[in-house]
């Protein structure tokens, strides 16, 4: 297959890329060549801004792709600008948790249906992250139904590489005893293992499934939880303070997703008992 990763250099796109190649597909990675990667002449690059239309465009305009694994579509247009360029057999969005509208445990795809949803053409900075992923969707979904195509929504992504700060960020703050505020310590949330979510992209773009698909790893863990493990890997208790600097999930309720359609079609993802000391134990190491 001659395969497209818009997004292929970080996270769960470096992984896709490794999977993609160990299966002997040719794989060009396409974004604005500011990260390094580790592929080298095993992939070919394009160069472009997701931001500017004529820049995709015109890296775009004439290519041929069997599929396409876009990870950093953040609006409808960035899709239509993909889109409108290539005509692929299968196009994977990657998407978010944040699509939908109630946070709770058990979250089924249903729940926010973007094939319906009033789709609006946006930029990245003209709505809210929330409501700008929901457009990425409804443009996929409404404005190119004659291609087969996956929106995968995840949670929370543990990766090494974590240039968030979301998750790293307990682990800094409480290794150097800074004062932190947490406020949710008894919030459960998902989670899933970067190289996890690379190869549940990489099979679904081989399977007959089609619209939303949720995508997470088994298991979950409090934010209480996260706090005590990284307490027993240092060796020292944190200081919780509501004068501490504002933990980088402080406020985030409980939700998890339902990921029976995928587990139905044939896939198991990990469990995060797995992989997550291993990870916490190496944002340790780099603080």
């Amino acid at each position: 297959m001659r395969v497209l990763v818009l997004g292929g250099s970080l996270y769960m796109g470096a992984h896709l890329v490794e999977n993609l190649l160990e299966a002997g597909h040719r794989v060009t990675i396409a974004n604005r060549g500011q990260s390094p990667d580790p592929f080298g002449s095993r992939v070919a690059q394009l160069r472009l801004d997701r931001t500017d239309s004529q820049s995709v465009r015109t890296a775009l305009t004439g290519q041929q792709f069997d599929w396409v694994f876009d990870n950093v579509a953040y609006s409808s247009i960035e899709v239509r600008d993909v889109l409108d360029c290539v005509s692929p057999a299968r196009y994977i969005l990657t998407s978010t948790v944040s699509v939908y509208p109630e946070m709770h445990g058990g979250i089924l795809e249903a729940e926010m249906d973007t094939r319906h949803y009033p789709l609006r053409w946006v930029t990245r900075d003209a709505v809210t992250y929330d409501e700008m992923k929901r457009q990425a969707e409804c443009a996929l979904f409404q404005a190119y139904p004659g291609v087969s195509s996956a929106a995968v929504r995840l949670p929370l992504i543990m990766a090494k590489n974590d240039r968030s700060g979301r998750l790293s960020g307990y682990a800094h703050m409480i290794a150097r005893g800074e004062p932190i505020n947490i406020d949710n310590q008894d919030s459960r949330l998902d989670f899933i293992h970067a190289p996890d979510a690379g190869r549940f992209l990489n099979w679904l773009a081989g399977q007959p499934i089609e619209g939303p698909v949720n995508a997470s790893g088994q298991g979950s863990a409090t934010i209480g939880e996260l706090v005590a493990a990284i307490e027993r890997l240092c060796g020292r208790g944190a200081i919780i303070s509501p004068e501490g600097a504002p933990a980088p999930l402080r406020g985030y309720t409980t939700y998890g997703l339902n990921t029976e359609k995928a587990r139905t079609g044939g896939y198991r993802f990990e469990q995060i008992s797995t992989w997550l000391e291993d990870t916490l134990s190496f944002y340790l190491s780099k603080q």
